[in-house]
């Protein structure tokens, strides 16, 4: 049995360098030769026989060292605390969050935006010409021309109408705050989750068993 000592930055380069060194060819394992052929593959039979035996052993300690090293990083994930964002989580968290944990909330955010977006757009133009025009109708059908009626009678017309038939936005949420602080937390976290999982991984060590 043997234990390593390494950053988990150096475990998971070592992974990246074992799992390139695994794979399997199924004539490594088994060769087919004539029963009074001496050689196969260019070895003598016994020679054959300890090579196959040797690669096989090769690849059992390859596949153990891996699983040993995968087995520490996922502990370490687990249990390290790391503070992204302002807030504080495990490797394994804030891994999850960064790949795939912020998407409903991004998602949101999109909604929430677009939906604002267009409501004030919408807010805008019932509220602009399109009412100033509606006014100005309202105001001619009630005193049939401006000369019959002072200025400021029309004035308190048309502002009573606007009043009454403007556009408002129905916004309980306060929807403004709920994407700004939705915006904030998703640029908080992306800022930080990398540098903080890159400082963690530098400076914790894992002792590795196989």
């Amino acid at each position: 049995m043997t234990t390593m000592t390494m950053t988990v930055h150096e475990a998971l380069s070592k992974l990246k360098v074992l799992n390139k060194r695994v794979y399997f060819d199924n004539n490594l394992f088994l060769v087919v030769a004539k029963a009074n052929e001496k050689k196969a593959n260019g070895y003598d039979i016994e020679d054959l026989k300890s090579r196959i035996i040797s690669d096989y052993d090769k690849s059992i300690a390859l596949i153990e060292e891996i699983n040993a090293i995968k087995r520490a990083i996922s502990k370490y994930n687990a249990e390290t605390i790391i503070t992204v964002g302002g807030k504080e989580m495990s490797v394994a968290e804030a891994i999850y969050m960064k790949d795939f944990g912020l998407d409903h909330k991004k998602s949101l955010l999109d909604t929430l935006s677009g939906a604002y977006n267009t409501a004030q757009r919408e807010l805008l133009a019932r509220n602009g010409k399109e009412l100033d025009d509606r006014a100005e109708k309202f105001v001619s059908a009630t005193f049939g021309s401006k000369d019959k009626a002072s200025s400021d009678e029309i004035e308190k017309a048309m502002k009573s109408f606007k009043e009454n038939n403007m556009a408002v936005l129905i916004d309980p949420l306060k929807i403004a705050d709920k994407i700004s602080a939705l915006r904030d937390e998703i640029d908080a976290f992306e800022s930080s989750v990398d540098s903080a999982i890159q400082v963690a991984n530098a400076t914790h060590t894992l002792d590795v068993t196989f």
